[in-house]
């Protein structure tokens, strides 16, 4: 069964809820795969994961020099699960083909992002008449802190 997180956020950015989420995903030995169709935000989005935090490190990558396989968080626009990643995070209104392929699905949206709420929406529709799909519903509370819903 595959489980689909949906990250509702309210406080700060989707980009800062993602490092938090890899960065904690990355503790736990897990390997993760961010898609986004956009391949300029996700330039802008590895240039961001390697300056969101001075103390912190987060292992990625998206760049074709680099093998997949020796990066645990591998940053793609592209359907294919190079660093056999077993976490995809999706990042924008697309539902791609493989993620059937991954044991979690983490779908992240800002409040006033309403594309990508709509979409979170409608996945969780059409993802809630599955049988083998588990969801989940996170959103931050006024101090900032991931409430279960």
């Amino acid at each position: 069964m595959a489980e689909i997180r949906f990250y509702h956020v309210t406080r700060g950015t989707a980009r800062e809820a993602l490092a938090q989420i890899l960065e904690k995903s990355h503790e736990r030995g897990i390997r993760s795969l961010v898609y986004w169709s956009d391949k300029a935000k996700l330039k802008q989005l590895d240039r961001f994961l390697w300056t969101y935090r001075a103390d912190s490190f987060l292992p990625h990558s998206m760049n074709a020099d680099t093998p997949p396989e020796e990066n645990p968080i591998w940053l793609t626009s592209e359907e294919e699960n190079k660093n056999g990643a077993t976490m995809l995070v999706l990042c924008d209104a697309e539902q791609p083909e493989f993620i059937k392929d991954f044991e979690l699905v983490v779908c992240l949206f800002e409040d006033s992002d309403t594309t990508m709420r709509n979409f979170s929406r409608k996945m969780w529709k059409e993802w809630s008449e599955k049988d083998n799909m588990d969801l989940v519903y996170w959103q931050q509370d006024d101090a900032g802190r991931w409430q279960k819903k």
